[in-house]
């Protein structure tokens, strides 16, 4: 049986799948816009659309760029020549990516970039409440800051921190690997650096901690922001352990980015490294044991004192918001009654009457 080839009037099955996801994305989309229309309310839709477009675009570009530049400059600057056992089986590496490589950089940033521009793109409204923000003309009572800091700006911040943070630890990663492919790092007989990787890795390294740095002292006000269970907000122990502990791991996450800067100009690595190390001891110390200790043996058994403070903050930020923080209570109130003695012996009354169980009280 022979196969024949599609006349130039023919249409293929892949095209006519296509076409058919054209003609249903649109009439989703028109569907949308009709029914917001019609709801007079047709800017709301295209500005969300737009929003998550922009987003998009802006996160796929800005990751696929550092990405394929992360890469691209370590290829660049790759060793001329190399030597060895393990580098004899890094050069059959290298031949075997040569001829793709080009289209493999782009199709990892491209990956990548469309991971995290997707990502960027669904915090569309935190990043839109930020640009319409307004003040609440009050503020916190731990930090003196207008609430409209922990509504609109700290989310946003944290967003942009969280892009930055990932798209710098992926290419970070993707140097190493390039360099260590190419022979620019070596791991054994004993490690060892050219001048351009150990740029390149320790300022994207100390680029890194800085954002982590950032994340943890942005995290000493999201602490106000926490659901603990019943209460919202901070409690005893997140103001008098979690809050120092979060100021303490930015200071060191800034000084380890000091010391990886160092280390790219000097060529010393033990003094980053061991900082790296000195985080994580701290991390798990000061991030999770202090505080649970701190809970254990100091609020538990001390509970209505010491909580009592941040109780009413959250009870006074609850009535502020629901604007009930003007009410007048009144505390005395004499109850007056005309009943008489047998007035409820009638059973049409007493039937009416709901019956109150003393173990539920």
């Amino acid at each position: 049986m022979k196969l024949r080839k599609p006349g130039p009037g023919t249409i293929t099955v892949g095209a006519l799948i296509a076409i058919i996801g054209v003609i249903y994305g649109a009439s989703i989309v028109w569907t949308e816009i009709l029914w917001f229309r019609q709801m007079s309310a047709t800017r709301v839709i295209l500005t969300q659309w737009g929003a998550h477009i922009g987003l998009f675009v802006l996160g796929l570009l800005v990751a696929t760029g550092l990405l394929y530049f992360s890469m691209a400059y370590a290829y660049r600057h790759r060793a001329s020549s190399t030597r060895g056992q393990a580098s004899a089986s890094l050069r059959a590496y290298q031949e075997a990516l040569e001829p793709v490589r080009r289209a493999a950089f782009w199709g990892v940033a491209l990956f990548f970039g469309f991971t995290n521009g997707a990502r960027l793109a669904t915090e569309w409204r935190t990043l839109l409440q930020f640009l319409n923000a307004s003040s609440f003309h009050q503020v916190d009572p731990q930090f003196g800051l207008d609430i409209s800091f922990f509504v609109f700006v700290l989310p946003a911040i944290k967003v942009l921190v969280s892009f930055l943070m990932s798209v710098t630890g992926i290419g970070l990663a993707a140097a190493l690997v390039v360099n260590y492919l190419y022979g620019t790092i070596r791991l054994a007989p004993r490690p060892h650096a050219s001048k351009h990787a150990r740029l390149q890795t320790g300022l994207m390294a100390a680029t890194l901690s800085i954002f982590i740095g950032i994340n943890y002292w942005l995290g000493r006000y999201e602490l106000l922001t926490q659901d603990s269970g019943s209460i919202h907000g901070a409690m005893y122990s997140d103001i008098n352990a979690k809050l120092p502990a979060h100021s303490i791991l930015a200071v060191i996450s800034f000084l380890v980015a000091v010391l990886f800067v160092v280390a790219a100009f000097r060529g010393t690595w033990r003094l980053p490294v061991t900082g790296v190390a000195v985080t994580v001891v701290a991390a798990l110390i000061l991030g999770g044991a202090y505080p649970a200790l701190i809970e254990q043996f100091r609020v538990r058994p001390n509970q209505r004192t010491l909580e009592s403070p941040y109780i009413q903050r959250n009870i006074d930020a609850t009535l502020a918001a629901y604007g009930l923080d003007d009410v007048d209570y009144q505390t005395n109130y004499d109850a007056a009654t005309t009943a008489s003695a047998g007035q409820f012996d009638n059973d049409t009354l007493t039937s009416q009457v709901r019956l109150l169980d003393p173990k539920v009280i």
